[in-house]
């Protein structure tokens, strides 16, 4: 039996409106050697699913809209508890509000995408903006406080 090197992420999106601007940022970070999962809210065919992942260092899941919140909620916790996460990414401010305050109890990061044409604007649960590249460093870094 061939043993998968599905690893704990250290980064998840939170991926409710458009995935292109979640992907492009998660493949720069698997650059860093980071590794994320990107978690759709809503069904997802199985097809599209194929499309978005094929990269090292990348997964993709799909989880149901009626479950969404209090899926992600325990992941997120577990993931931080016992694994290595380090920041949770969202693309919707009202995700980042709730978001925020259960990424802040277990001491981890939140930080909002926003898609603006065909660039990425990234912030922190505060407004304050972030650049792709210094997330990415800080990311890489063990304990930090740039965010």
């Amino acid at each position: 039996m061939v043993k998968s090197e599905q690893k704990n992420p250290q980064v998840i999106f939170l991926v409710e409106r458009g995935w292109r601007g979640a992907r492009e940022l998660a493949i720069k970070l698997a650059r860093q050697h980071l590794t994320c999962w990107l978690i759709i809210k809503g069904k997802v065919p199985s097809d599209v699913l194929e499309i978005i992942t094929p990269r090292a260092g990348i997964s993709v899941r799909s989880l149901s809209r009626w479950y969404f919140k209090p899926m992600v909620a325990l992941l997120v916790i577990w993931h931080r508890l016992f694994g290595c996460l380090k920041c949770v990414i969202v693309n919707k401010d009202r995700t980042l509000f709730w978001m925020s305050a259960i990424v802040r109890m277990v001491g981890c990061h939140t930080v909002l995408l926003n898609e603006v044409g065909e660039s990425i604007e990234l912030s922190n649960y505060q407004h304050q903006t972030i650049r792709p590249e210094d997330l990415a460093s800080f990311l890489s870094r063990e304990n930090s406080s740039v965010l």
